[in-house]
């Protein structure tokens, strides 16, 4: 449960608190940006599968029948409002669990 908490809070922005400044790193290019969130979805993907039963592949499935994109297209705007869409399942589920998300 430690690693789902850290997981949604690292992606609101929330963890961890940086008490000092960090280097400023370039910017990556677009087909980086959409590996690294291809990445994160699959992590996150990977949680909600194990909290509520189902295999990936009908997550995926499910977001493809909601309008959303294949991720094999890697495009970063579409996996972004993925990223986030599977953030909000996990909290709900973990809200309908009773269990706390902060």
């Amino acid at each position: 449960m430690a690693r789902i908490r850290r997981i949604i809070l690292q992606e609101k922005g929330l963890y961890p608190v940086q008490t000092e400044k960090q280097p400023v790193e370039p910017a990556r290019p677009k087909f980086r940006q959409a590996e690294k969130l291809g990445e994160k979805v699959n992590n996150l993907v990977s949680i909600y599968a194990s909290m509520v039963g189902w295999e990936q592949k009908e997550i995926h499935t499910e977001w493809m029948r909601l309008g959303g994109k294949s991720q094999k297209l890697k495009d970063a705007e579409d996996m972004e409002t993925k990223r986030k869409w599977l953030v909000d399942l996990i909290e709900m589920e973990r809200k309908r669990r009773g269990e706390s998300t902060s």
